[in-house]
């Protein structure tokens, strides 16, 4: 995925702003409660698809969203979303 044909949406999401960190319940691996803090970010970027498949699919704008665990508990692994959307993202 690329913004202009050299950027890649990974490069874009590590520099994108932080819009705010969110607790969330979740249960380690031996099902005990726990919680997790998760950082969001998002960002709009206009995908370009694949050189080879250009003359059939257009450049879409899509909204993406990652969701990362800032610290891990022992017992259960690292939570971190990733979503791309072509919804508005408020």
């Amino acid at each position: 995925m690329s913004k202009d044909r050299g950027t890649f949406a990974a490069e874009v999401m590590a520099a994108s702003r932080l819009y705010g960190v969110h607790k969330i319940r979740s249960r380690t691996k031996e099902g005990e409660n726990c919680q997790a803090a998760l950082e969001v970010k998002s960002e709009k970027l206009c995908i370009h698809p694949p050189v080879d498949k250009a003359k059939r699919f257009s450049a879409q704008e899509l909204t993406i969203t990652h969701a990362s665990e800032t610290s891990v508990m022992e017992g259960r692994d690292r939570v971190f979303y990733r979503l791309l959307t072509k919804f508005t993202v408020q």
